[in-house]
Formats: C-alpha cells, structure tokens, sequence
C-alpha cells in the first residue's frame, strides 16, 4: 500500500480529521520510513565494509608479486632441502666408513681408546644432535644472558638456570 493510499484508509476511519492531523499522521509515516531506511543503508554499509576486507584479502592471495615471492620461498625451500639431504646422505657414509675403517684398524689402538671409540660408534645420531641442540640452545641463552643488565637478577638467574640445566644434559648425552 503507497503512502497516499495509507493516509486515506487512515483519514476516513479517524473522521472528522483536521488537515494538522492529517500532517502529523504523515510526519509519523515519513519517520518511521526514513528510519527503516537508515537501517537498511546502516546494515548495507556494514555489509559492505565486510566484502571490501574479505575482496582484499582474496586480492592479496591473488596478487602476482605475492605468488611469485611464495613460488622464489618455495623454491629455496626446496632447494635447502636438497641440500640437507645431500650433506645427510655423506655425513651417514662417512660414518660409516669411519666404523668399517676402525673396526679393522681398533686393534692397533691403545686399550683406552679402543674403549672410547667402541663408545662413540654404540651411540645412535640421534643423541649426538640432542648433544648439539643443547650445547646450541645453552650458548644462545647465554648470549642473552650478557645483554641483561644486572638490575633483572631475577630474569639473569632464571637464565643461569636453565644454562646449567641445558650444559649437564648436554654432559648426560656425552656419557
């Protein structure tokens, strides 16, 4: 029903009305139109704002120079891991030519050395990297530990803490 068609139903069901009545009662209409409108327009520019930050983030995953910089990260990625498992590869080959070559040779040893290296050759990689990662993760944290000024003991001593807890797994691993 348009609004005119309103404002007539409205004037003969309320007669005798005055023409002030009759504009108050457009007045009311009008508001009530005019507010339901900015509620569309407020949902419609919420909307909105919701689509241009989703079509910016697809344009993002699009963008040419974005795909070409993760295809060049991918690549060296790539690249890295080739050559890890090349240095892997020879690493576990010279191990074990290493063996084979004390293995023939370990009688010519003195009996303590023959005892550390059939030691050395018992223990799996595996413990020799956690060795590594230890030894690593204690000189790390002590580089940070000489940056602190000594005003943080409590952050320093933490620090010194797990430093002596990484060196005597590290020396666990060792024995």
């Amino acid at each position: 029903m348009s609004i005119r068609d309103h404002i007539i139903q409205w004037a003969r069901q309320n007669e005798p009305v005055s023409i002030n009545e009759i504009a108050e009662h457009v007045q009311i209409l009008f508001d009530k139109q005019a507010s339901a409108a900015r509620q569309g327009m407020d949902a419609a520019k919420h909307h909105g704002s919701h689509m241009e930050a989703e079509a910016k983030r697809l344009h993002a995953e699009c963008n040419p120079s974005a795909l070409d910089s993760e295809r060049q990260a991918n690549a060296d990625l790539t690249e890295e891991l080739e050559a890890l498992r090349g240095e892997r590869d020879a690493l576990a080959a010279h191990v074990k030519r290493l063996n084979t070559c004390f293995k023939s040779t370990s009688a010519m040893l003195p009996c303590d050395w023959q005892a550390e290296m059939f030691w050395l050759f018992a223990q799996v990689p595996e413990t020799s990297l956690a060795r590594l990662i230890a030894e690593k993760q204690a000189e790390r944290l002590e580089g940070i530990a000489a940056t602190l000024p000594l005003t943080r003991t409590g952050i320093w001593r933490y620090l010194q803490d797990e430093i002596a807890g990484l060196r005597r797994q590290a020396e666990e691993l060792a024995e």
